[in-house]
């Protein structure tokens, strides 16, 4: 979720109470003291359950920091710091709880931005708020409810990266987006397994709470398969070893992250793997023609209808059968459709045309695409399998020259793209100049 900064709903509704009751004149001993922080606790989650601003997290952030902080403008100034990313819902210092996101909110929100892929938006909602839903029931009922780490298998361009981008948005959790080619085996140059979790407590703001709610999405997992690393005697650093070494960090395991204060000390902390949901993404070129021969039988029929992936087909591509084992759920992107291309260009929040325009705001010159230009171009993307980022590299490089000289042209108001530009002759997209 968001944390709307300029919300003070909360601070001024408290800020009379706080000073009348706060007052250390009045708190005679450590009782009352500590009587009156638990009080004033549960009267702010009681007014954040009431508050307009549904999506405002301030409450949440000033309850976690004043049992320690008796100062009311300190504890202020640390809510609203940007910097200071408090994830929603669980700490398991007080074991509190917050009605959580449910899956058609998190649907509702991708589907703003994200084209088509209707089952796998479906699928990480659920996976989402059951993922933290379980780490609740873990706490309050003691239960031993495994988490569901995530593979998603798709063509490039098909809204793997995007959809976890978006997702961080909604969330508003520490989250890291790791790249799988980089990663070794420890002792050799490159990044080890532990430094993905380095780089997760760094991104929660060094809050130890936070870091082991995180996520982690890993890319280009197909990468390290065994099948891609070249037959040579050399050791294999980047490829099945770096999938064993994943095997623990995924599961449940301790790693130790480091921090420096002001004075540049080292302080060394101990972050549990087991909350932590892991999502690996990757293309896997050529994995549906695996086993294309054999005649599909009842069971393939219930795999296809209740888009269940074949995990033997992972196995034949690389990847280990215990790196599998600990991805239970795994999701498949389609390729985008002509239509869904033509949706990106220009109908959902983020689309290139917005993109576009924002890029050229402080030119004060607009984009605009006529005629059959969008459907030219969204069919090329897809003839040529460029996906979506292959219709911003189309319509970079036909706005390339107008993009070179536009500084310069102040009059320019208008950049028009027509489908006639395809043509042989084409002198490019039209101009229109205010005179």
């Amino acid at each position: 979720m968001y944390c709307y900064i300029s919300c003070i709903n909360c601070y001024l509704y408290f800020e009379n109470y706080y000073r009348y009751y706060a007052n250390p004149n009045y708190i005679h001993c450590e009782f009352e003291k500590d009587y009156f922080y638990y009080d004033i606790i549960n009267d702010y989650y009681d007014y954040y359950k009431y508050c307009e601003n549904i999506n405002c997290f301030c409450c949440l952030k000033y309850f976690k920091l004043i049992k320690n902080c008796y100062c009311f403008n300190e504890v202020f100034i640390r809510n609203y710091n940007k910097e200071f990313n408090i994830t929603y819902n669980f700490y398991k210092s007080e074991n509190f709880y917050l009605d959580l996101i449910n899956p058609q909110e998190i649907y509702d929100f991708l589907d703003k931005f994200i084209v088509g892929q209707k089952i796998p938006k479906k699928l990480i909602s659920v996976s989402i708020y059951n993922h933290y839903k379980k780490i609740k029931l873990n706490l309050d009922f003691n239960f031993n409810l495994s988490k569901n780490n995530i593979l998603m298998i798709g063509p490039s361009g098909s809204g793997k990266t995007f959809l976890i981008k978006t997702l961080s948005k909604i969330l508003d959790i520490p989250m890291v987006i790791i790249d799988a080619t980089k990663l070794t085996e420890t002792g050799y140059v490159g990044e080890d397994v532990d430094s993905i979790i380095q780089k997760l407590f760094n991104e929660s703001f060094y809050d130890e709470d936070l870091t082991e709610l995180g996520i982690v999405f890993i890319d280009e997992i197909d990468k390290i398969s065994s099948k891609n690393i070249s037959n040579s005697s050399n050791r294999d650093i980047s490829g099945e070893g770096v999938q064993q070494a994943l095997l623990k960090l995924i599961e449940n395991t301790y790693c130790t992250v480091s921090a420096f204060n002001d004075d540049g000390e080292q302080f060394f902390f101990e972050i549990n793997t087991e909350n932590i949901l892991f999502i690996c993404g990757g293309a896997f070129p050529g994995i549906d023609n695996f086993y294309k021969d054999y005649n599909f039988d009842l069971y393939d029929e219930i795999i296809n209808r209740f888009f269940i992936f074949d995990t033997q087909k992972l196995v034949d591509f690389g990847l280990i059968p215990e790196l599998i084992g600990r991805l239970s759920l795994i999701i498949k992107f389609e390729n985008l459709n002509v239509n869904f291309l033509e949706n990106i260009l220009s109908n959902v929040e983020n689309s290139l045309i917005s993109y576009y325009n924002n890029l050229f705001i402080l030119e004060n010159v607009t984009l605009k695409l006529i005629g059959n230009s969008k459907h030219i171009i969204s069919d090329l993307a897809f003839k040529k399998n460029l996906g979506s980022r292959g219709l911003k590299s189309i319509l970079d490089n036909i706005l390339l020259d107008i993009m070179y000289k536009l500084p310069s042209l102040d009059s320019l108001n208008e950049i028009i793209i027509h489908s006639k530009i395809f043509e042989k002759n084409s002198n490019g997209p039209l101009l229109k100049y205010d005179f």
